[in-house]
């Protein structure tokens, strides 16, 4: 088996699960924690998040705000698609095409397993989208599924490409001695050659952003973000990405908390674009139930929706700077040719490194060099514009006047 390096960049794996109710019970939880153990084992950067009892309208938020390289399907299936519960825990299969649709949209999946049972019609549909595509063309017991994650992510760990995780997966399953290892099969999108792929963190991915450039001011600091080229378009858009976590309820000045302050600033900067421009808002590390990290989808004339939404945050929780960057960058990407946008903008206002540096140019350099550690260099094509307010650096007035 060829040998390949580690990555140095983050490959993330979602992990969907459901066993719904009237179902034959799953042993998910455990093949989720051999999985864990196994990425633990190696060296790649690999980032694994569960969602667990899910429902068909839960599907694209979890990617969405995830936007992960690998998403895995863990229980039930059948010929008439992955099966998913519905609001009454009740099974519900997913038609394959408007899955494979939703994944496609996505842009950032590389490879899908589907380790459910009768999940070939599933993978036929996705391979179209995606480079590769694992799928059972019969029933594959727990103790079988369990093995075959087991190998397939102790591979990639290890910096393997899927081609070789797949089937040092099979081999787990062989080790096991369960019947039929062959069950499941390796998909492969048509003109894709599968020993050609490298290690999941080598592979191309959408081209999220890379700081080419920044100037600061006030703790305000300006850079510009490079991504594919779009359309022609006709207004410009704004994407807000609020940090609401724990450290943005500390007092900003005297009754005043960094989180009135970011709001202050967010109305100052969307007010006189509220009539012209595209708007939409994001926030990480708040705690309101159910309301997830996209608060307000972007769209004209939403002011008034952005408004209300910033009365309802609370601070709380923590951050996620580069996961907010790459979520936020993709609204913009995918409201380009929706909403014809002239220019895309980002304005990320946050209390990041705040504690660690009395220089506004010194935070936001920190912050840069987390987004490119993180996204990496590769960019082409047409701009976002990246503004960074970092609150409450308490710049003196010559600095101040210096910087500006």
């Amino acid at each position: 088996m060829a040998k390949h390096r580690t990555s140095r960049r983050t490959v993330r794996v979602l992990f969907l699960a459901s066993n719904p109710r009237g179902t034959r019970q799953l042993r998910l939880d455990e093949e989720a924690r051999t999985i864990e153990e196994r990425l633990e084992e190696g060296t790649s950067r690999i980032v694994f998040r569960t969602h667990w009892a899910v429902r068909p309208t839960d599907l694209a938020r979890a990617m969405l705000r995830f936007r992960p390289h690998i998403v895995q399907f863990s229980g039930h299936g059948s010929p008439q698609g992955v099966i998913l519960e519905d609001g009454t825990g009740a099974a519900t299969p997913v038609p394959p095409e408007a899955l494979a649709d939703l994944i496609g949209a996505i842009g950032t999946v590389r490879c899908v397993v589907l380790n459910a049972c009768w999940s070939t019609t599933q993978a036929e549909a996705i391979r179209h989208h995606v480079d590769l595509v694992v799928g059972s063309r019969a029933d594959i017991a727990d103790p079988a599924a369990i093995a075959f994650s087991a190998g397939f992510y102790r591979a990639l760990g290890f910096g393997e490409p899927p081609s070789s995780a797949f089937e040092l997966g099979r081999n787990e399953v062989d080790l096991l001695g369960a019947p039929n290892p062959d069950t499941l099969q390796l998909q492969v999108r048509e003109g894709v050659d599968p020993e050609s792929v490298g290690a999941l963190g080598d592979l191309p991915r959408l081209p999220w952003p890379v700081i080419a450039g920044g100037v600061a001011a006030a703790g305000v600091v300006a850079a510009a973000l490079l991504l594919t080229r779009a359309d022609p378009p006709a207004r410009p858009g704004w994407d807000v990405l609020l940090d609401t976590s724990a450290a943005m309820a500390a007092e900003f000045e005297p009754g005043v908390s960094k989180l009135d302050a970011a709001r202050r600033v967010v109305s100052e900067q969307l007010g006189p674009r509220a009539e012209s421009d595209v708007l939409g808002l994001r926030a990480y590390g708040h705690p309101c139930a159910g309301s997830g990290d996209l608060l307000v989808p972007m769209d004209l004339q939403a002011i008034d929706s952005i408004e209300q939404a910033l009365d309802g945050v609370e601070a709380g929780g923590p951050f996620d700077l580069v996961g907010g960057v790459i979520g936020a960058s993709g609204d913009l990407i995918n409201a380009t040719p929706r909403l014809n946008l002239s220019s895309r903008n980002l304005l990320v206002i946050t209390a990041e490194g705040d504690a660690c540096h009395e220089d506004p140019g010194d935070a936001v350099a920190e912050i840069r060099r987390r987004i490119e550690d993180e996204i990496g260099p590769d960019a082409q094509g047409n701009l976002i514009n990246l503004e960074i307010h970092v609150i409450g650096l308490g710049v003196p007035d010559d600095r101040r006047v210096a910087l500006e």
